[in-house]
């Protein structure tokens, strides 16, 4: 990713996990730093495909709920953090 873009996305998100703003319901409380998530996920290889850096691809997550969220792919896909390409 290119490190202008991920410092947009953290600016956007206003230097905070947004997970909560998705609907991401979670026990858990943020913890850990944040990370910048593809919502339509890159895959192994990478990705052709030039919108994978938008973003409105991308999501602001903490340590804590970015691991929550590949570990639940279901609920994740239900509230937008995981879109299928």
């Amino acid at each position: 990713m290119p490190p202008e873009r991920h410092d947009q996305a953290i600016t956007a998100a206003g230097y905070r996990c947004t997970a909560s703003t998705y609907g991401f319901g979670s026990t858990r409380p943020c913890a850990g730093r944040l990370v910048v998530h593809h919502k339509k996920v890159r895959g192994m290889g990478g990705t052709a495909d030039p919108t994978i850096h938008d973003l409105d691809n991308l999501a602001v997550l903490c340590d804590e709920h970015h691991r929550e969220v590949h570990a639940n792919p279901t609920r994740a896909y239900q509230c937008g953090l995981l879109i299928r390409r």
